[in-house]
């Protein structure tokens, strides 16, 4: 995949080629030379759109972030705790004292939170 500045760098050549021409065209005059130029221009042109549609598909699409959860049991009254996901969590971890009673907790699950769904703005 071609690095960012390339692609700029090639945009900007483009460019000044079609400056180049449009500036031949106008000091030149002319009735072939005009319709050459003006054919010229519309390829350059057509490139450009081309390249800037090919560059614009390039780029990813942007997932929304996910939170990871992790969810936290006492193995002795039960009492669920929910927290934040955090490097070196596995099931099913011990992972401290339960606050109520002083058990053990162990990791029993660990998932993606789901995203908040969006309501259409239309029905139809």
């Amino acid at each position: 995949m071609a690095k960012p500045r390339s692609n700029n760098l090639i945009l900007i050549i483009l460019l000044a080629l079609l400056l180049i021409v449009a500036f031949g065209s106008l000091l030149g005059g002319g009735g072939a030379a005009e319709r050459s130029t003006s054919t010229l221009l519309g390829f350059l042109g057509l490139i450009i759109l081309l390249f800037l549609f090919l560059r614009l598909m390039a780029q990813p699409p942007s997932l929304p972030k996910t939170r990871i959860i992790t969810v936290l049991r006492c193995e002795k009254c039960n009492v669920k705790n929910i927290r934040e996901f955090r490097q070196g969590d596995y099931i099913p971890k011990r992972e401290g004292k339960c606050p109520g009673c002083e058990g053990p907790m162990y990791i029993e699950a660990i998932y993606p939170e789901e995203p908040p769904k969006k309501k259409p703005k239309f029905k139809f």
